[in-house]
């Protein structure tokens, strides 16, 4: 007698352990599912933005990070600082003081390239 009760408690438990295993794994796919389609989501949204700013920095050769570097700046880059920065780099680095073409060519490149990048972050905002 003692062995049909156990049978059925055993029984019991696992048919309810099984439907919360079940129920468990349908609220987990449930969830996966959702933050599946969020993360593809921003990823192509992410992925349309780092396309237009590598076809940008394949068109001028440099990076943001790099133009940076060269003109001595840190985020956030204005019109004025980027000005102020080419403007001492480009005379130091002048043909009179002894440097190269080549020197001043990446400071003018470094230049465009920063302002380029604010122009276009100024005409996102804009829009």
């Amino acid at each position: 007698m003692w062995h049909r009760v156990l049978a059925e408690l055993i029984t019991a438990s696992t048919l309810a352990i099984g439907r919360a295993i079940g129920k468990a794994f349908r609220e987990e796919y449930t969830e996966t599912a959702q933050a599946w389609k969020s993360i593809q989501h921003q990823s192509r949204r992410e992925a349309a933005e780092d396309a237009e700013t590598k076809s940008v920095s394949a068109r001028t050769g440099i990076t943001i990070a790099e133009a940076a570097q060269i003109l001595n700046l840190k985020e956030p880059y204005t019109f004025e600082s980027i000005e102020n920065n080419f403007r001492y780099l480009f005379e130091v680095n002048s043909k009179e003081q002894g440097a190269s073409k080549y020197i001043q060519a990446k400071v003018t490149n470094a230049k465009e390239r920063l302002i380029e990048e604010l122009q276009s972050k100024k005409d996102k905002t804009d829009s």
